[in-house]
């Protein structure tokens, strides 16, 4: 089988159903459940460290009576342990200590340098009992006199150690490294989804669920397992969604992130609007006339029109790859200000041909004032949506100096919730709970029929305030999505 390793080391605190299969194979350890006192070296003391060591109950009891000067000033240890080149081990063991201090565990060279093979742990124990787990792979040479080291000096207390194993890996293995349980993902905002694999032969596959695992869609493949892949979140708006890594070759071997993560609506389309000390993420372009474009101040774009051009289109700041969804209304707003009154275009649009707009084609004239102002335009997506629309500010017909900051593009909410939405209230004192469906995207011009007519606060399935509830009016929060709500009801405008 061709194997691929993919991260020297890595931390596991749960596994995927095959990794149990590697515990079956023989511990490495003599006398790792220290039936006796058999296999393991005396207890080394050293700079100033004194204790004792004994076994009792298949523990082993290390009572320290000074705890010297280095970690490895009181050191338990075993030697003549085999590690393959190459090979991927899982080390795992049993500690705690009648104070809260910290020890030392490390697999390493017997003499020399004593490189660690496994990677130096400095852990954190107290009276209550812990376990601990390392996957990790031999790097270096084969080394047939492996020293394990439990360094316990420089601290008090009595330290006990239980159920130590080292378990050799032959069969495949999977750990998704990222997202992390509880990650908050935006949509339209790549990620890289990351994780670790031990005997894979062959490609990988990463699977989404929005439902906490009941159902499972397909969003990248690998041909050859490189360990990450850049994935894009859509409109999904669920905070229950796992990722999932498969073996292509065998899907019994796979791994699943470590919990629930969100993915949120991106409030904010636009990226950098505020121009803060630079125009990362705009482009500025002269196709007619005679222009340039640049941050001052820090916080201002600055387009100078030398000569003016026959057309707006032919001088313009834009900004692309921005994700706007079918049947969503959505404010544009900015500040801007010239140095003599002028008319610019913006627009929203496609970033290809026909370069449809998706903007109001009657709002595309704006003119420019010499003082600071703000305008702000309401459209609604009519088109198909689409993830990568470009948003322009056209001055090819304008002449001198142009300056535009605080651009915005945001989706606008309404909560909506139907009578056959609403569950039987459940009163908790003067405030009712109601739990609703139905928070959708604003569509302009439209309301909820006079259905919902509560206001409060809307507190999301995971207990967190999403937003207002003010009535019919637009509700614009950061993790507004649509879903399940809880509404704490202030009063009924009935």
């Amino acid at each position: 089988m061709k194997r691929r390793l993919h991260h020297q080391l890595f931390m596991w605190s749960m596994f995927p159903v095959m990794a149990f299969q590697a515990f079956s194979q023989a511990n490495l350890i003599v006398n790792g459940d220290f039936a006796d006192d058999s296999g393991w070296n005396s207890l080394g003391q050293y700079n100033g460290g004194q204790g004792t060591g004994a076994v009792a109950n298949g523990v082993y009891i290390i009572t320290i009576t000074a705890p010297g000067t280095e970690t490895w000033s009181i050191q338990f240890t075993q030697t003549r342990i085999a590690l393959d080149s190459g090979s991927a081990y899982m080390f795992s063991y049993d500690l705690s200590s009648t104070i809260e201090r910290t020890i030392e565990v490390s697999l390493t060279r017997n003499g020399g340098d004593y490189a660690s093979y496994s990677g130096r742990d400095t852990l954190n124990i107290n009276p209550q009992l812990r376990h601990f787990e390392r996957v990790f792979v031999m790097r270096r040479p084969t080394d047939r006199d492996v020293r394990l080291e439990f360094n316990c000096g420089k601290a008090g207390g009595d330290v006990r150690i239980r159920n130590v194993r080292l378990v050799k890996y032959t069969d495949p293995l999977l750990r998704v490294a990222a997202p992390r349980a509880d990650a908050l993902l935006y949509e339209g905002v790549p990620f890289t989804v990351s994780w670790s694999s031990i005997n894979i032969d062959g490609g990988v596959r990463v699977d989404l669920s929005v439902d906490n695992g009941a159902t499972w869609k397909t969003v990248g493949a690998l041909s050859v397992d490189t360990g990450s892949i850049v994935w894009t979140p859509g409109a999904l708006y669920s905070p229950w969604c796992r990722i999932r890594v498969s073996s292509e070759k065998n899907n019994e071997v796979f791994a699943l992130n470590e919990g629930p993560f969100e993915v949120a609506p991106r409030r904010e389309k636009v990226r950098n609007g505020t121009f803060t000390g630079s125009s990362e993420k705009w482009s500025f372009g002269v196709h007619g006339g005679r222009a340039t474009g640049g941050i001052v101040r820090d916080t201002l774009y600055r387009i100078a029109v030398e000569n003016s051009a026959d057309d707006y289109w032919q001088i313009q700041l834009t900004q692309n790859d921005i994700l706007l969804e079918k049947g969503v209304s959505y404010r544009f707003s900015f500040t801007a200000y010239a140095q003599n009154q002028t008319d610019i275009k913006v627009n929203v649009g496609m970033d290809h041909e026909p370069y449809s707009s998706y903007f109001d084609t009657t709002k595309w004239i704006v003119t420019l004032t010499t003082g600071p102002k703000r305008y702000s335009f309401f459209f609604t997506m009519k088109e198909e949506s689409d993830s990568n629309c470009r948003l322009e500010f056209n001055c090819g017909k304008s002449r001198g100096d142009i300056f535009i900051d605080d651009v915005t593009l945001v989706p606008q909410y309404i909560v909506s919730a139907r009578t056959g939405d609403w569950f039987h209230p459940a009163a908790v004192g003067k405030r009712t709970l109601f739990l609703i469906t139905g928070v959708r995207p604003a569509r302009e011009g439209t309301h909820d029929n006079g259905a919902f007519r509560e206001s409060g606060r809307l507190i999301d399935l995971k207990g967190r305030t999403a937003g207002a509830a003010p009535g019919k009016t637009a509700v614009d929060a950061h993790r507004l999505a649509p879903g399940f709500y809880l509404l704490r009801r202030n009063h009924c405008l009935k």
